[in-house]
């Protein structure tokens, strides 16, 4: 009985205490939308850059007019917005194949031109929250759904660009954008200078960005394309975690080869979490956090893995929280405060990093945290979610994979040959394994003593008699108590 009471007590203090937080923290004077683009636009960087870093400096702030409306809703946000995205497509330029972007020196080389993929990204997905509002009300709808039709065309039309340059790669449920081919030369704007030697899959935060643009689409419009196209992004995502069993979280790295681009005798890029900016992977967790609300690959069992994984990176410390990074292996790390819609302890510490903020952004980035983000108790309800039947999860296997940081096979649909590979933590006994889809062992593949770092072998498909397989089926991948898994498919 005195249990039951104290569990009682224990549930009303928590909603005294969130009651006495929104109610003490709330802003009585909101700062002046207009104030705040005009504070955006007098960052230099806005007029100084073209391309790929116009868009990332131009991205910066440009949710306040989102979090504004649904903090304040004030109408006075989404005209400023539209102000502003008025000055982003100003910035827009045409680009040879009738399509616009924002063009500029390529980051890696200023002597060629190009729009980016996730230079799109950057901007068009504030341009769509504020869009996602508008269509949703009627009143807001016949202000403003001009503008959000406009919006909505250029999200779409940034998809079917990329699309038609070549930059789409999927394979058997998983898909990745691909870093484009097509450049502009200044001089001679008119014409696509082709540079296939630069092709090498993007970035995983790049092809999330785009990931979270179709949610937003799939949201707004219906469409089960871009429903589609984002389960196959954060499918790939989910499929390359790495569990840590004992600790229940997952890790999952900055880059891995996915395309055949990708791979000479080891990736063509480096494969770890990324060593010096934590924010990549907490812009990804909030791409994971929206798929989630949107119903599609994630379930609670992910979401309280990748709280549990924060929390570990946490020095457990209330007065100078620090983080490390989500391997542990430097101190690059920081709170995944997306992650707050469903745990007490990550709302705490963003309550205490948002206190040492100042100036009118931080303002309403409080007040929207505390308004809007803590207006109810955490929990694991989905915000987008209407008919749970509409819920997708694939299945997508998870066994204890610290111990392999990668496990590809490129191409993972092939006739003649394909590259199976791994990177490995330590030296060991690796195994690899051809198992049926069902989960069959049908043989193993390789096994030897290696190294630490990559192994990387050719099959060609074939049983030890000399016969191909044919169909579908997983490469299996046992090093230690680790397990990794990778779907392929045999012939055309």
């Amino acid at each position: 009985m005195n249990n039951k009471k104290g569990d009682i007590m224990k549930k009303l203090s928590k909603f005294i205490f969130y009651f006495l937080f929104l109610f003490l923290t709330n802003s009585f004077s909101a700062p002046s939308p207009e104030k705040l683009r005009q504070a955006i636009l007098a960052n230099s960087n806005i007029h100084r850059f073209k391309g790929e870093l116009f868009t990332w400096h131009a991205a910066y702030n440009a949710d306040v007019f989102y979090k504004g409306y649904m903090t304040y809703k004030d109408e006075k946000w989404i005209e400023e917005g539209i102000k502003y995205f008025d000055f982003l497509e100003s910035k827009m330029e045409k680009e040879p194949d009738g399509y616009y972007g924002w063009v500029g020196p390529r980051i890696e080389d200023e002597k060629i031109y190009g729009a980016a993929i996730v230079g799109d990204a950057n901007l068009i997905s504030p341009m769509l929250s504020i869009a996602e509002i508008i269509v949703k009300d009627k009143e807001l709808y016949n202000k403003y759904g001009k503008k959000a039709e406009e919006y909505i065309k250029l999200a779409k039309d940034i998809i079917e660009k990329w699309d038609k340059r070549g930059c789409w790669y999927e394979q058997l449920g998983y898909g990745k954008y691909l870093v484009q081919t097509k450049f502009i030369d200044p001089k001679k704007p008119d014409e696509w200078i082709e540079m296939e030697n630069f092709q090498i899959s993007e970035n995983l935060n790049k092809s999330g960005k785009m990931g979270l643009i179709c949610l937003k689409l799939y949201r707004i419009l219906g469409d089960k394309f871009y429903r589609d196209r984002a389960i196959k992004i954060f499918s790939y995502y989910k499929s390359i975690m790495r569990y840590y069993q004992n600790e229940d979280r997952y890790v999952w790295n900055f880059w891995e080869p996915f395309a055949p681009c990708d791979m000479t005798g080891i990736p063509k890029h480096w494969v770890s979490v990324h060593p010096e900016r934590a924010g990549y992977q907490a812009a990804e967790v909030s791409f994971f956090v929206e798929a989630y609300h949107t119903g599609v690959v994630f379930d609670q069992k992910d979401i309280k893995r990748f709280i549990n994984t924060n929390l570990w990176m946490w020095n457990k410390s209330y007065d100078n929280p620090q983080f490390k990074s989500a391997d542990g292996k430097t101190n690059a790390g920081t709170l995944w405060d997306s992650l707050s819609d469903f745990d007490e302890t990550i709302r705490k510490l963003k309550q205490i990093l948002l206190e040492r903020e100042k100036g009118d952004f931080a303002i309403v980035e409080k007040d929207y945290f505390m308004n809007v983000k803590c207006k109810e108790p955490p929990s694991f309800k989905r915000k987008y979610v209407i008919d749970e039947k509409e819920i997708i999860i694939p299945d997508i296997p998870i066994y204890n994979g610290e111990d392999i940081s990668m496990a590809v096979v490129i191409p993972m649909i092939f006739d003649n040959w394909t590259k199976i590979s791994a990177k490995l933590e330590k030296d060991g006994k690796l195994e690899i394994y051809l198992y049926s889809k069902d989960g069959k062992m049908i043989e193993k593949i390789f096994e030897d003593n290696v190294k630490s770092g990559f192994k990387t072998i050719r099959w060609d498909g074939k049983n030890k008699e000399g016969k191909k397989y044919q169909g579908e089926y997983k490469i299996r991948f046992v090093f230690g108590n680790s397990i990794r898994e990778v779907p392929i498919k045999i012939g055309g």
